[in-house]
């Protein structure tokens, strides 16, 4: 009885190492999951506001040169300067979903950023 108990006891270890391990992959799948999510309305604020900052740069642009571009002078404007709006957001984007809260559980990076694009909660 007590071989059997240890054979059984030996093979329930060996299974626990790769249990373990597909609950910390699940475990940080979720937390990705959930760092994405909460960071999803900041997100949007910096997109939007980064959108609106495109359109009123380009409205200005085409103003200015009127006339002066063909349809495909204007869309390659366009897309640059959309282009170059995402290359700005790209490092902010991140780096916030990168970064650990600290022990108090607050988003140091969060707040930070709110302040830095003038963004309300």
């Amino acid at each position: 009885m007590q071989r059997i108990r240890d054979q059984t006891l030996k093979e329930r270890h060996k299974a626990a190492a790769p249990a373990e391990a597909i609950v910390e992959r699940e475990v940080q799948r979720f937390l990705a999951d959930w760092n994405r999510r909460r960071n999803g309305p900041i997100i949007a604020q910096l997109t939007q506001e980064f959108e609106a900052r495109r359109r009123e740069i380009v409205r200005q642009l085409m103003g200015k040169l009127n006339g002066r571009l063909t349809p495909e002078d204007r869309a390659y404007i366009e897309g640059r300067v959309q282009a170059a709006a995402e290359q700005l957001l790209h490092g902010p984007i991140s780096a916030l979903a990168e970064e650990p809260h600290d022990e108090a559980g607050r988003h140091t990076l969060l707040q930070a950023l709110r302040k830095l694009f003038r963004i309300e909660e």
